[in-house]
């Protein structure tokens, strides 16, 4: 059953020869529980992907635009233009713009949130039928050999290193750029690869992008997350560093117990007495 935002993005494809299919994926097209802020997720394939990118008019054509924004996407080594629009009076609609030839690379290697589940919302020659059914199996939780656990920890050292070097030379910009960028994305890494090795049904839950954290986890990981972000202040962000590094250690040590790994413990001791005597002398 088509809703009124469907039911403009089919007539407007239909008014279009060129999209020849058209699919809705991400939570509406894999029948995710849904909130009002769930955005419509398009993917549209058409003949002319220069007509949708050479200028933006036709995206007036679902409502009041409020915004939008110019990304891109890679799939493999193509470049997928999009159209990310909020409207005032209905949710987001993310457009992309497929060309028809990348359906033929889904015979080998289905395109990672198809997996999960989509719509086809109009398909004018049949070319639907090639895309592998929905597995619900997307965007899985890959438990990592020893070599990567062990890389993930040095990368997450490396970049506390770049924190605390630019906490030293006053720059607070940058240190609080780095803190919650990648080095929370080594942290959030080994955090699913120990709730996934302990319950792999958890997997559901996970994402490796954080998206619904607050929800999968207990009340005592919530704490614990929560110390790892901090105000704009150069000793607030280095209490929040420590914070980090502490819970950081704690999931490795235990994932290691889990998978039979090697925890580096005496080396892990080391880049912390380093780190905390850069800080110090400054």
């Amino acid at each position: 059953m088509h809703d009124s935002v469907t039911m403009k993005l089919i007539d407007w494809s239909k008014k279009n020869d060129d999209i020849r299919l058209l699919i809705l994926e991400g939570s509406r097209g894999a029948n995710s529980k849904l909130d009002e802020f769930s955005d419509y997720d398009i993917n549209v394939y058409t003949t002319d992907v220069d007509k949708y990118t050479s200028h933006n008019e036709w995206i007036y054509s679902f409502g009041e635009v409020v915004v939008y924004q110019k990304e891109n996407l890679w799939y493999n080594d193509l470049f997928i233009p999009t159209r990310l629009t909020v409207y005032k009076n209905q949710p987001r609609i993310d457009f992309s713009f497929w060309p028809i030839s990348v359906l033929d690379t889904f015979r080998d290697e289905t395109y990672e949130p198809y997996k999960n589940g989509f719509i086809v919302l109009l398909d004018k020659d049949g070319l639907s039928f090639n895309i592998p059914k929905p597995t619900y199996r997307g965007f899985e939780i890959v438990q990592p050999d020893e070599d990567e656990y062990q890389k993930n920890i040095y990368n997450f050292y490396f970049e506390a290193y770049i924190v605390v070097k630019y906490l030293k030379r006053e720059n607070l910009w940058v240190a609080k750029y780095v803190e919650n960028d990648a080095i929370k994305s080594y942290l959030l890494k080994v955090l699913c690869w120990l709730e996934y090795a302990k319950n792999p049904e958890t997997k559901k839950n996970f994402r490796i992008d954080g998206k619904w954290l607050e929800k999968s986890v207990n009340e005592e990981t919530q704490k614990r997350i929560s110390c790892c972000f901090s105000g704009y202040g150069s000793d607030e962000t280095w209490k929040s560093l420590n914070s980090m590094i502490l819970f950081f250690n704690d999931l490795n040590k235990e994932y290691a117990e889990i998978a039979g790994y090697v925890y580096p413990e005496k080396k892990i001791g080391e880049m912390m007495e380093f780190l905390n005597g850069l800080y110090i002398s400054k």
